[in-house]
């Protein structure tokens, strides 16, 4: 079984909802459950695979120039291994919504999901650049839908469409890129994006 760090982001939300907030329940019930089966899912890795549940990037000074805007990124899962570092994002969206999304972007503009994910992996990329002292970190990102439903953006080329049949073995199949000890870097260095209540409980 792999080793669990954190607990998936939509849960945290949903423990602090304020009453108010209340309308808002039934979204993220449907995020928390998509999380939850993925992480039920990446859990039957073996234990040298670390699976860090709601990693919160927040950057704060210089940064990357074309970033500049966008500091902070929210990460579903992150797998760190020998054979490198997986970005996830989850989505538990049906057909019905993912139609009703893409319209709305059609007529109002917006992002993709694939820029969320995009986003992260860069962002995390820097940081373990920065701070873990690896030249060229192999962080990989992955968008995966519970649904089976979403297609690859050639604009974000570098973003992986993911099930939940095909994720672990898209991880365990990966060419080894990092050393024992490069691994418990990364790993104890993410740990510090976990919140500290969750982490120490």
């Amino acid at each position: 079984m792999a080793t669990i760090y954190g607990i998936p982001d939509t849960k945290k939300r949903l423990r602090k909802l304020p009453k108010e907030m209340q309308s808002i329940k039934g979204k993220l019930y449907r995020g928390e459950k998509g999380e939850q089966k993925v992480l039920q899912q990446l859990s039957k890795l073996e234990n040298n695979y670390y699976v860090l549940c709601g990693v919160k990037i927040d950057l704060n000074g210089p940064f990357h120039p074309s970033y500049k805007r966008s500091k902070i990124a929210q990460l579903d899962f992150v797998v760190v291994s020998k054979r490198g570092i997986v970005v996830i994002e989850v989505k538990n969206w049906s057909d019905e919504y993912l139609s009703k999304l893409k319209s709305y972007q059609r007529k109002y503009g917006g992002f993709p999901p694939h820029h969320q994910v995009d986003r992260a992996g860069k962002l995390l990329w820097i940081v373990l650049k920065d701070y873990c002292d690896l030249e060229s970190p192999p962080v990989t990102r992955v968008l995966l839908s519970t649904y089976g439903n979403f297609q690859r953006d050639p604009k974000y080329e570098f973003v992986n469409i993911k099930n939940m049949e095909n994720i672990n073995s898209f991880i365990q199949t990966r060419n080894e890129k990092l050393s024992d000890e490069e691994v418990m870097r990364v790993v104890e260095h993410i740990k510090w994006y976990l919140p500290k209540k969750i982490l120490n409980s």
